[in-house]
């Protein structure tokens, strides 16, 4: 994905607030990320946050229900495990660490909750275990009382809200309702974007005509994206992916057999762990939300859940903060896929209106 212009028309990005220059971050300039919710995802999440290199001072603002159980083994747990092998020392993940109870909580260490530069949501009902859904939506009605706790909690607040809870469409819209934040500061994190790649990835090392060949698979899969609904109306984008100067759609690689598994892969690994284990698929999830994290904290453009002013709904698009305002998708990225895409993309449109009028939130 290209770099956007940070100061293009005037507008001051998160990268201009963190960093003044826009060659790199400004490390003497704190940021606060908060988290609501720290089950399996939350935790890694944070973990990744504070082994960033990137961020050395980045601090956390941890909401939990249960402040003992967060306080016993949230930071222990946290400074002991080594991610991308950068060991936290554990005086240092505890310095950086505020502990709370409630969202609109204050803390000596690290102040209010709510003047996190982002916080991310991954809260859910914990008594209703993975299994016992069939799909995303199943999760909306058991997780409100839990959704409506907090977003009350949070009307007035100014940053960007990062949606990690499914279903996620319809968690934005409720985020939005519920807190009187705008639309155009919400967005979900979306896992498709990168398992599509990794998919494409393991199968073109497979394939005779590449298998022996030294690609560049970043630049390969760099126009590979994800758009539409985070569910069975997903949009896997190929018309745009070029391999050895030549379009993928016209290889010998692009059958309705890659389509269909890829499309199968995207949908049933992440149900078939979470059915057989009782558990998420936590690793792609979380690597995601460390990745938008930082495309928000660094003004680039990536595949997103957010508010599309075309379709009226949350959707995926590539998309930036280009302001200290609002999250911007690029849609002119519909005008660049081939016809058949477009189609997809307009199925999943109104896959989502019709989801979000199930569950009256339209």
């Amino acid at each position: 994905m290209k770099v956007v212009d940070s100061n293009t028309n005037g507008n001051e990005s998160m990268i201009s607030i963190i960093n003044p220059s826009r060659n790199g971050v400004n490390h003497e300039k704190e940021i606060k990320i908060g988290i609501i919710g720290l089950g399996d995802i939350g935790k890694k999440v944070a973990r990744l946050l504070l082994s960033s290199k990137k961020f050395p001072n980045l601090k956390l603002n941890l909401k939990s229900r249960d402040y003992n159980e967060l306080y016993l083994t949230t930071p222990d747990e946290i400074a002991e495990i080594e991610i991308n092998e950068n060991p936290i020392p554990q005086e240092e993940t505890l310095a950086r660490i505020g502990l709370f109870k409630s969202v609109d909580g204050v803390t000596a260490k690290t102040g209010k909750f709510l003047d996190s530069n982002i916080i991310i949501y991954s809260a859910r009902n914990t008594e209703k275990p993975f299994s016992s859904f069939k799909n995303r939506d199943d999760e909306y009605m058991p997780n409100l009382k839990v959704m409506d706790e907090n977003f009350e909690r949070m009307k007035g607040y100014e940053g960007l809200l990062v949606i990690v809870a499914n279903p996620l469409e319809p968690t934005c819209e409720r985020a939005h309702q519920k807190t009187g934040i705008p639309r155009n500061r919400i967005i979900a994190t979306s896992a498709d974007t990168k398992r599509l790649r990794d998919e494409l990835r393991s199968r073109i090392k497979r394939h005779p005509d590449y298998m022996d060949k030294k690609l560049d698979f970043d630049k390969i899969l760099e126009d590979v994206v994800a758009i539409g609904e985070h569910g069975k109306h997903i949009v896997p984008v190929y018309s745009l992916m070029q391999i050895n100067g030549k379009r993928f759609i016209d290889t010998d690689m692009y059958t309705k057999y890659l389509r269909r598994g890829i499309r199968k892969d995207l949908m049933d690994k992440p149900r078939k762990i979470q059915h057989e284990t009782d558990e998420k698929n936590i690793v792609v999830p979380s690597y995601a939300v460390r990745d938008t994290i930082e495309v928000l904290l660094t003004g680039t453009t990536a595949p997103m859940t957010c508010f599309n002013e075309r379709d009226n709904c949350f959707v995926i698009n590539p998309a930036n903060y280009r302001s200290q305002k609002e999250i911007i998708p690029e849609i002119e990225i519909y005008n660049k896929i081939s016809a058949i895409e477009k189609q997809q993309y307009e199925l999943a449109i109104k896959s989502i209106t019709k989801r979000l009028k199930k569950l009256k939130l339209n």
